[in-house]
């Protein structure tokens, strides 16, 4: 009998998140054509003229000789090298300093036939190095899990919203998945292909260098020199194609500008904490006053988990949790960078105990489709087009609730640890007890959040903008 269908399976932490993800997301699809596609596209970026412009808005970007100064971009400028290679397979334009000039040129190559190949042939490309960086820590787990796995995972919200954005976002996994495989490797080739790799990640996608410390926890520090080296070469070398040194400042100070603009864009599709924090604070009118001290909190948390885990899946966890929560926006295709900590966890098969069973839970939450949106949630809600979704709210109060959750489980493991070296005598530390206790807590904080979100969207749940065809 095939494992992933017989009982046993299904009550594991692979079933569970497995399972409860093909049950959403064959849900999501019977939906569609009862909703005239919306299960689908409330998920997506709601402008349903502006798919894959993420591609094209940059290679109109870069065909500038300085778009730092010109367009106020925030990418690093390899990606910019990239995306004028692409421009020079499309038909030539005039790039245009005016927003709907600069509009109309971009969607005059996302009408062409050869914008439409760059954009396939960049999306089958990164997906081939992906599946190729995470697939040989997965060689234990047998055949039907890991297809099944893989399957799943680069179907799900966040790989959708990448690929509909047109996003290097799955590039820069590949890059980062290749050196979470392969820099503890015993091979010295693939070890040093790794730190090339985290640069290269880096280099497209500023916040992947927190993986740096991965190195640094593990005293290999001529190792991160050498990573360092490579990261610097692929920054700041590309520069000079774009304006020289000087730009590098310009481009802080971009994304310093960019990150405060987002914020007037609305509060749908996006993860971070800060837009968490700011549609819960239109609910309970008190939270403003309050959101330094939680962001703070939830530094402290990241950080204890990182340097007290005792789990790679974890300490990966909290790192891509940090390049997600704590910019200044961030949108759901940033989850994808989770993909990695999931994939490590599910390959160990864990056990069905409580912290595992509640990790699938959380991780589904994270990825899978919801399909119920359109709504004007809060009436506080900013008039734009990025309007909350039910998937938003359950993907942001996923990820806060699991770097809880990963903080009372370090604690616990730690205590043990300590009792164990230590020797304590069980009528002092109690330590059977206090587990029992934090457990329980752990479990009633991810159903509060959970009652919340359900709480929140079910007052709206007949202003719902999903109308039959």
């Amino acid at each position: 009998m095939n494992r992933l269908s017989s009982p046993q399976t299904r009550f594991t932490p692979m079933g569970v998140f497995l399972w409860g993800l093909i049950i959403l997301v064959v849900a999501t699809l019977i939906i569609m054509p009862f909703t005239g596609g919306k299960s689908v596209i409330s998920l997506l970026h709601s402008n349903p003229t502006d798919t894959f412009m993420d591609f094209f808005n940059s290679i109109h970007d870069a065909a500038f000789d300085n778009p730092y100064t010109a367009r106020g971009v925030i990418y690093p400028p390899l990606t910019y090298l990239y995306y004028r290679l692409c421009g020079m397979a499309l038909p030539p334009i005039e790039p245009s300093t005016d927003p709907n000039t600069a509009w109309y040129n971009a969607h005059l190559w996302q009408s062409s036939q050869s914008g439409m190949i760059l954009v396939a042939v960049t999306t089958v490309l990164s997906y081939l190095l992906l599946i190729h960086a995470l697939l040989p820590r997965e060689r234990r787990m047998d055949p039907s899990a890991r297809r099944l796995t893989f399957w799943v995972v680069l179907g799900t919200v966040p790989f959708w919203y990448a690929i509909e954005r047109g996003n290097l976002i799955i590039l820069t996994l590949a890059f980062l998945a290749y050196f979470v495989s392969n820099y503890k490797s015993e091979n010295p080739v693939r070890r040093e292909l790794a730190l090339v790799s985290l640069a290269a990640a880096v280099s497209f996608k500023i916040y992947p260098v927190l993986f740096g410390l991965l190195l640094l926890k593990d005293k290999k520090f001529f190792a991160a020199l050498r990573c360092a080296v490579y990261g610097i070469v692929l920054i700041f070398v590309p520069f000079i194609f774009f304006g020289g040194l000087d730009s590098a400042l310009v481009m802080v100070n971009n994304i310093l500008n960019t990150s405060s603009a987002m914020t007037t864009y609305g509060w749908g599709y996006k993860v971070d904490l800060g837009n968490t924090l700011s549609f819960m604070a239109a609910c309970l009118h008190t939270l403003p006053r309050l959101t330094r001290g939680i962001k703070f909190a939830f530094i402290l948390i990241t950080v204890l988990v990182f340097l007290f885990s005792k789990k790679d899946w974890q300490r990966y966890m909290a790192l891509s949790a940090a390049m997600i929560i704590f910019p200044g926006f961030s949108y759901t295709y940033t989850l994808v960078f989770a993909a990695i900590p999931l994939l490590v966890f599910l390959r160990e098969k864990p056990a069905a105990t409580t912290f595992n069973l509640l990790y699938a839970f959380l991780f589904l939450g994270m990825f899978a489709p919801f399909p119920l949106g359109g709504a004007k949630l809060f009436e506080g809600e900013p008039a734009n087009f990025y309007q909350l979704n039910l998937t938003t709210i359950i993907s942001s109060f996923s990820i806060l609730a699991m770097l809880m959750a990963m903080a009372v489980d370090t604690v616990i493991g730690s205590v043990q640890t300590l009792r164990e070296k230590k020797h304590l005598h069980p009528a002092v530390t109690a330590t059977a007890d206090w587990s029992s206790l934090l457990r329980f807590l752990a479990i009633v904080m991810l159903l509060l959040a959970g009652l919340s979100a359900f709480c929140l969207y079910s007052n709206h749940l007949y202003n719902l903008d999903i109308m039959p065809l």
